[in-house]
């Protein structure tokens, strides 16, 4: 994950297809640094949250061959 990039946030309690869009806004790495937390800017707050809690969205890519 990098700053900027668009992620769902998973909640245990909801359906995937109900999980809040969120952007990356920084990320706090450990001591190997590796991206362990996030802060995520979601529609209503600001959130700290793991990584393992946010999957990526699915970006729409230009098929070159298929034009």
């Amino acid at each position: 994950p990098k700053i900027g990039d668009i992620v769902f946030f998973a909640d245990d309690n909801t359906p995937p297809f109900h999980w809040p869009l969120a952007r990356i806004t920084e990320l706090y790495r450990g001591n190997d640094d590796l991206a362990r937390v996030a802060k995520i800017k979601t529609r209503n707050a600001a959130l700290i949250r793991t990584i393992v809690k946010l999957r990526p969205f699915p970006q729409q890519t230009t098929c070159i061959t298929c034009q």
